[in-house]
């Protein structure tokens, strides 16, 4: 067991993971930063640190003995199936947790000493003004978030788990990994959060296509979770509320509730319906993506 992870941590720097653990989620914290406030973009940027992780160093290990004589020479030494197993799912743990202490390490220094990520919507929409998803670290509840990041890893494990049993070779895996952290980029409420989305449906008030899409988007409620958990900031809403009313004085208050009502901006833990959605549904996506991996999963 020791030596299997020596060997995942030499394979490691040589191989994609190290890069989607580590270069990329930086690469997009700078760049989205930039424009997309700090307090949304650095829970979002975790999350897709987080599962690009466990799809491309988890998953894509996994996968690489999966179609060699890797597990069939397993037999042959004191390994087994499930030893090997573990050995790679411990590796990612502690690579997952080194990167999202990077991650954390990054989104401090440049909120704080250099003061570089947009703290509100004001580069999107320069009327905007700037009460808006500002981060402040003091108000970061530690333990909500700590418990986001569990579900995150849990919740990214079974994604990749699945994708490993559904695929037939390293290119198609590739492909739904790819594809799905592009779905969540879009989807998942990274790049579009969706109180911004609202602003854009017609007037006839029907919802776009995009807001039911993502609803079958298991990081969208997984991203539900840990913004309010990250940002804490709920308390913000009124004033921009108050702003909108002055916009549209003459409103149904339509725009101005959607925006108030957005889980997303709520406080983690209640009874209503959408903060229930985002506690729950998490570990319904696991227990499925788990359940199906490891019905259909042959090494």
């Amino acid at each position: 067991m020791r030596a299997l992870f020596i060997l995942q941590m030499k394979s490691f720097f040589k191989s994609a993971g190290s890069v989607f653990t580590f270069v990329l989620p930086l690469v997009l914290l700078i760049i989205l930063g930039y424009t997309i406030p700090s307090g949304w973009i650095i829970p979002s940027v975790i999350s897709i640190g987080i599962l690009s992780t466990a799809l491309f160093q988890f998953g894509t290990s996994l996968e690489e003995i999966k179609r060699t004589a890797f597990m069939k020479s397993v037999g042959l030494t004191k390994l087994n199936k499930f030893t090997t197993f573990i050995t790679f799912l411990l590796f990612t743990l502690i690579v997952t947790i080194l990167g999202i202490v990077w991650l954390l390490f990054w989104s401090w220094f440049l909120t704080v000493p250099v003061q570089f990520l947009a703290e509100d919507w004001g580069s999107l929409a320069p009327t905007i003004p700037p009460i808006l998803t500002q981060m402040h670290w003091e108000n970061v509840q530690w333990g909500n978030v700590v418990y986001s990041w569990i579900i995150n890893i849990t919740l990214s494990f079974s994604i990749a788990f699945f994708f490993l049993a559904i695929s037939n070779t390293s290119e198609s895996y590739n492909f739904l990994s790819i594809g799905y952290v592009f779905v969540v980029l879009f989807l998942g409420g990274v790049l579009l959060p969706h109180f911004l989305i609202t602003l854009s449906r017609p007037e006839s008030g029907k919802k776009l296509w995009i807001e039911y899409a993502s609803l079958v988007v298991p990081h969208y409620w997984m991203n539900g979770f840990s913004i309010p958990a990250f940002g804490g900031i709920s308390d913000q809403l009124r004033p921009i509320a108050n702003f909108l009313q002055e916009i549209f004085p003459d409103s149904d208050n339509t725009i101005i509730n959607n925006i108030i009502n957005y889980p997303a901006l709520q406080p983690v833990w209640g009874t209503s319906k959408e903060q229930l959605e985002n506690i729950i549904l998490p570990l319904v996506f696991t227990g499925i993506f788990t359940i199906l991996g490891t019905t259909f999963l042959k090494w």
